[in-house]
């Protein structure tokens, strides 16, 4: 056999290995991984509530690691107005009350 014969053979012999391996990795993802808590993190800061000010002005609640601030915004700076230990019951569901 002449060597790039043997050259083309070992390349597509490589291609083949790192495809199944690349295959069997999604795969596993795709399947197992869900089930086994692998691949999910818990998002570090996740917003809470947030209105907005008119322009480009907002106040948010924010919880990082159990702890909620609140912070105002706009379109140069973030502010950290006060921190909350728990959040407020809600006062607003949304729905006009009937008298």
């Amino acid at each position: 056999m002449d060597p790039l014969s043997s050259l083309l053979k070992m390349a597509a012999a490589l291609a083949l290995v790192l495809g199944i391996m690349v295959l069997s990795a999604y795969l596993f993802k795709r399947f197992f991984g869900g089930r086994l808590g692998l691949f999910k993190a818990e998002p570090l800061i996740r917003v809470m509530a947030i209105s907005h000010f008119g322009g480009k002005r907002e106040i948010a609640v924010v919880e990082v690691g159990g702890t909620y601030l609140v912070v105002g915004m706009t379109t140069s700076q973030i502010s950290l107005l006060t921190k909350l230990e728990t959040l407020p019951p809600a006062t607003h569901t949304g729905a006009p009350k009937q008298a």
